[in-house]
């Protein structure tokens, strides 16, 4: 990303160190690192930037990506369109990673906008580290987001023939599975800086069915918004009425929330500041 886009990080080290937590905790059922690999994610905390929101982190025509985990902030990927509004593909949540996972979301396929200001830390060390074969746990980490990345998408084809309530239901319940797996759902709320705007452009909806399925879902119970916080206070009918259903890598990590998987147990490698929230009409004219 270009250097002027980046901004130094004065926080203290020790405090620095909190930004591997939503990494750590995202990928703790998954893998356990070892002293090695978790020297390599502090070192990429000591290395931490600020991006703007609104920030272009990649191109579409950009061929390669500078890579980095997502300390705090959300971003997302997406396709430019015509008279440049974008398609968005899928959203990049703290304790993801940028460049180091490249599956349907490569460079020159997509490009990466920053959704609010983020924190990003430089992980060209753990990169270099991973192609020279090394950190096994590591890799086994990256290639579990791979998968995930190929599920949502398949997700965003499937929905195509969905009501708009299916879809959105669907996306929350994403998200807030997301946001727990990185340890950043609290009393059940998480925070969700989006717009209706970008939500619909992650949908493939109008403003006008965006709004109204958001107010179905909060007239219905389902969803309950205070300023950019969310809450979806019954669970198992927002899943009935999306018809939701976890991914096989995700059900696993629902099923084994405490039990780190063995680096060598080739099982686990089966799964291949903000905008306006959206309680708020989104009477913006900007695009996502």
């Amino acid at each position: 990303m270009p250097e002027s886009m980046l901004k130094a990080d004065s926080r203290p080290q020790t405090e620095r160190l909190e930004y591997i937590a939503p990494f750590l905790h995202r990928h703790r059922s998954i893998v356990s690192f070892d002293e090695n690999e978790r020297a390599l994610l502090e070192s990429s905390a000591a290395l931490a930037h600020s991006i703007d929101c609104r920030a272009i982190i990649r191109r579409q025509t950009d061929v390669t990506t500078s890579p980095a985990i997502v300390a705090s902030g959300w971003a997302c990927y997406a396709r430019s369109r015509r008279k440049g509004r974008r398609q968005i593909l899928s959203f990049i949540l703290p304790g993801d990673s940028i460049g180091l996972a490249e599956g349907p979301f490569a460079p020159g396929l997509s490009e990466i906008v920053a959704l609010t200001g983020m924190v990003l830390l430089d992980a060209s060390n753990i990169q270099q580290a991973l192609a020279e074969s090394h950190c096994a746990n590591l890799r086994m980490a990256f290639y579990f987001e791979r998968g995930l990345q190929e599920a949502r998408l398949l997700d965003l084809v499937v929905q195509l023939g969905q009501s708009s309530l299916e879809r959105t239901a669907h996306l929350l319940l994403e998200l807030h599975h997301r946001m727990d797996r990185a340890g950043l759902v609290r009393n059940e709320w998480f925070h969700l800086p989006l717009a209706q705007h970008q939500l619909g452009a992650a949908l493939g909806l109008s403003h006008i069915q965006m709004h109204r399925t958001l107010q179905t879902l909060r007239s219905r119970g389902l969803l309950v918004l205070n300023g950019r916080e969310a809450t979806l206070p019954h669970v198992d009918e927002l899943e009935q009425a999306a018809g939701y259903e976890v991914t096989p890598g995700a059900r696993w990590e629902i099923e084994n929330p405490n039990v780190p998987a063995s680096s060598d147990d080739q099982s686990s490698h089966q799964w291949s500041h903000d905008d306006s929230a959206v309680v708020e009409p989104d009477t913006q004219n900007e695009r996502a």
